[in-house]
């Protein structure tokens, strides 16, 4: 799963990869106490905190 910092590099470039069907993507990077996460809203580009037990979309990322 990619981090915040991540997530928003792929919704800056969203038209070139494409495949993004959810509004809300779920992050990598959580919040203290572990029941919260950044979302990375692909509608308006905000990166909103998400409660863990929602459900929203997953990008997996890769490094090489």
């Amino acid at each position: 799963m990619p981090s915040k910092g991540e997530l928003n590099k792929l919704y800056l470039n969203r038209a070139a990869i494409g495949g993004f069907g959810s509004r809300y993507y779920w992050s990598s990077t959580e919040m203290p106490g572990g029941a919260y996460a950044y979302v990375q809203d692909f509608l308006n580009g905000n990166q909103p905190i998400g409660l863990e037990s929602n459900t929203f979309g997953v990008r997996a990322v890769r490094s090489f």
